[in-house]
């Protein structure tokens, strides 16, 4: 329940930008054309996606992967038991 509510906050809260970009093209064709009030405010809003793109690759590129060791040891724990099995001869 709780998830749902937060992912319907999220929802709204991306409608509600959209709404505040809209007022920013309303209050600026009030000074310029309609066309011209939309072209700055989508060239704003595209800046701002090849910004945030540009942080998100630089912080991706500077994480390491993580390694998972108890997994990684378990699987060599199996080889290893499967490999002395068949070692002495044993199938099951």
């Amino acid at each position: 329940m709780g998830g749902g509510l937060f992912g319907i906050a999220g929802l709204l809260a991306g409608y509600g930008l959209g709404l505040l970009l809209v007022l920013a093209v309303v209050l600026l064709a009030l000074i310029w054309p309609t066309w011209l009030a939309v072209l700055v405010v989508m060239v704003a809003v595209l800046a701002a996606a090849g910004v945030a793109a540009l942080v998100g690759r630089a912080q991706l590129r500077r994480v390491t992967p993580p390694v998972p060791e108890e997994a990684a040891a378990g699987v060599a724990a199996d080889i290893d038991a499967v490999k002395t099995a068949i070692h002495e001869g044993r199938t099951s």
